[in-house]
């Protein structure tokens, strides 16, 4: 028998596996998950000194995200989790794979009101166990009616169960936007600015992981400029101390740390985008009037494509 599966036998839910499952939700599809849409956001940002580097020219970073047509859609998360109780140590190992083609059928000029995607993979993965989502190799029919989201497939509803996912990458942070991160202003190879406190503010809305958002901070660096594709290119880095409020600390690590690279064509024209994001963790897990160290390691991939 596993420590968990005999703590869990003895005590309940081990809060530290438990508390996880918010812990991927607020990582997976909040701070640095920006989907379509757009919220005016006024003095989002405050620029710093800007950092010596081999290109001092200024650029205008406009990213656009696809708001029409066909676009490809992969993600790949993987999470470790290790709690050493009582001197034996325990792995919790999960990964997410998602593939699907989004159509946009009805955009607006703050998001995509009705769309559908057409899954091929949506896979959860839990210590070598594997299951499929409900959705997974169908087509889900997404509408926005008034302030809420609709999930159809075959004219069926999903459940509130079923659609528990997808429902949470549509709530929340889906106002916002790359453009809300970036300053409206040129700025320099190497140059950091702030993420303001009102985009935190509007990411956190709705999570299932409190965040104190006024001990939280994220800043924004442009690595590089290049071309590709006849098209100019930027790599931009995001680097995030998120402050967990005293509800989430509790089960939990008070403070995660995340770092995410985004590379896009930043010349006003809707194009690719790749990510990769990486979320640590480290806390003192307590459990049965035990406590020992636990650490927390969350890696996601995703990419953007056009489908011709």
């Amino acid at each position: 028998m596993s420590l968990r599966e005999e703590l869990t036998t003895k005590y309940g839910p081990l809060p530290g596996w438990a508390w996880l499952l918010g812990f991927c939700g607020l990582c997976t599809f909040g701070l640095v998950v920006f989907t379509i849409g757009a919220v005016a956001v006024a003095d989002r940002l405050k620029p710093t000194a800007a950092t010596a580097g081999p290109d001092q020219a200024a650029h205008a970073i406009r990213i656009v995200e696809p708001t029409s047509g066909r676009w490809k859609h992969t993600e790949k998360t993987d999470t470790n989790t290790i709690v050493t109780i009582a001197g034996r140590e325990d792995r919790d190992r999960r990964a997410e794979r998602v593939e699907f083609v989004e159509t946009v059928l009805e955009p607006t000029p703050a998001a995509s009101r009705r769309l559908t995607r057409a899954y091929q993979v949506a896979s959860d993965t839990v210590n070598g166990t594997t299951t499929h989502r409900p959705y997974a190799g169908k087509t889900v029919a997404i509408e926005k009616a008034g302030d809420l989201w609709t999930f159809k497939v075959g004219g069926r509803d999903l459940t509130p169960a079923e659609a528990e996912t997808i429902s949470r990458e549509f709530t929340g942070g889906r106002g916002l936007s790359w453009s809300d991160r970036v300053p409206g202003r040129p700025v320099s190879v190497g140059e950091q600015w702030e993420v303001g406190k009102d985009v935190l503010r509007t990411f956190a809305r709705g999570r299932a992981v409190d965040l104190d958002v006024e001990q939280s901070s994220i800043k924004g660096r442009l690595v590089r400029v290049y071309s590709e594709g006849g098209r100019q290119w930027g790599q931009l880095e995001f680097k995030g101390t998120m402050t967990l409020g005293k509800t989430a600390a509790q089960d939990g690590p008070p403070t995660l740390h995340q770092t995410l690279t985004l590379e896009s064509p930043i010349d006003g024209r809707a194009g690719e985008l790749r990510t990769n994001q990486r979320v640590t963790a480290a806390w003192e897990a307590k459990f049965g009037g035990m406590t020992g160290p636990a650490t927390a390691e969350i890696i996601t991939d995703r990419s953007v494509t056009p489908v011709d």
